[in-house]
Formats: C-alpha cells, sequence, structure tokens
C-alpha cells in the first residue's frame, strides 16, 4: 500500500508541515512516519484515523483509489486551509 504513504507525505507537503510535527501529532516517531510515507509500514487503523486529522483530511482521502490522487484533498471542515 504504498500509495497511502505518497499520499501522507502530498497532504502533509500541501499543509506544510515536518516529518517531525506530524509524528507530534500523531504520538508517533519521526522515523515511523518516514516509513509509512516511504511505503515500508502500514499504518493501522488508528493510526490513519491519527494520520487524517493530523493532516485535516478525510481517512478515505488516504485509501482510496490511486486514480484520484491528482484531485485536491477534503478536509474535515469541507474547505482547503487558506481559501
Amino acid at each position: 500500500m504504498k500509495y497511502i504513504g505518497e499520499r501522507v507525505r502530498r497532504y502533509r507537503l500541501f499543509r506544510g508541515l515536518s516529518v517531525t510535527q506530524v509524528a507530534k501529532r500523531i504520538n508517533a516517531t519521526p522515523r515511523y512516519v518516514e516509513m509509512i510515507e516511504a511505503g515500508s509500514r502500514t499504518p493501522s487503523l488508528p493510526t490513519l484515523e491519527r494520520l487524517a486529522i493530523a493532516l485535516d483530511v478525510s481517512m478515505a482521502d488516504l485509501v482510496s483509489d490511486e486514480t484520484q490522487l491528482g484531485r485536491q484533498p477534503n478536509t474535515r471542515c469541507g474547505q482547503l486551509a487558506g481559501k
């Protein structure tokens, strides 16, 4: 499930967050976040939920069909931050 890691990285960068900032938000190590982004670790459902909250996207944005990767992320409040 490398595409989950690709999305985590994409949304992290979109939000202007560092790996360390995301790690703190999900109560994990920066190395673990890096491993998720690299596709060498698949996050558990609770971790996936924390990632979605930390990145202000839905869980579906992190796991939905790969063909939708080009679209903008949904936010929990329905708008992109800064718009």
